[in-house]
């Protein structure tokens, strides 16, 4: 009977218990009249490897657990360096045609352009030559000066002037031959070279509008050109 409740009260569990005092009592029995084990440490490894029970089976799984809270937004990122453009898209298809405009207004008539005379301030150039032919002597050479744009009435001998090469510029006549210029209401004619002619001793410039005689005696100039008159070297 008695051994029969014990049976009824041993488990697993309760044989390893017994083992593990039997070991204990056989492999340290006199030290237990001597020692209290109070560690595990104090319990020889390989003997407390064989006290240890095999891992029971896993338990049920738990509830799951409250949700926690969201953590803190992160600090923004630097801005990336930007693209580069990209290539050009296809065109697209030609609209339809807008509605015609309304005629605008006439204009007003233009000028023809046309200079009648030389304008207040504006300067005429152009260029002369006078030749003659080896072997003539006496007589006068001549050469023709006109006008492309005509002047508003003649010039008289005070402003008329003939400039020769060596000479220097003056109030009159402020430029030179490869720049010619003029003060207003003057006539400068430039000389760039003389070989083998003289000034006409009745002076260079002339009008051709007047008498021939009265031409021919008095400097000045038409209102479309002149003529310079030179006698032969020698």
């Amino acid at each position: 009977m008695r051994m029969g409740r014990l049976r009824g009260r041993f488990n697993a569990t309760s044989l390893v218990a017994v083992a593990a005092l039997v070991l204990a009592m056989s492999g340290g029995a006199y030290a237990a009249g001597k020692y209290v084990i109070t560690s595990t440490k104090q319990i020889k490894p390989s003997v407390l490897a064989q006290l240890k029970g095999r891992t029971g089976p896993a338990g049920a799984k738990g509830a799951n657990g409250a949700q926690g809270a969201n953590g803190a937004q992160g600090a923004a990122g630097a801005q990336g360096a930007v693209g580069g453009q990209g290539p050009a898209g296809p065109g697209g298809p030609q609209g339809p045609a807008g509605p015609a405009g309304k005629n605008g207004e006439n204009g007003k008539n233009g000028t023809t352009g046309f200079t009648r005379t030389l304008p207040t301030g504006a300067t005429e150039k152009g260029s002369w030559t006078a030749q003659v032919d080896e072997g003539v002597s006496g007589g006068v050479a001549s050469a023709p000066v006109s006008f492309v744009i005509p002047l508003e009435g003649p010039l008289d001998h005070e402003h008329v002037f003939f400039v020769k090469p060596e000479e220097a510029s003056t109030l009159q006549c402020p430029g030179s031959a490869e720049a010619p210029e003029a003060a207003a209401g003057d006539l400068c004619v430039y000389a760039s070279s003389m070989s083998g002619l003289l000034p006409d001793e009745n002076g260079v410039i002339h009008n051709p509008g007047l008498e021939q005689t009265k031409a021919f005696s008095e400097t000045g100039a038409g209102e479309s050109g002149a003529f310079l008159l030179f006698q032969p070297e020698g």
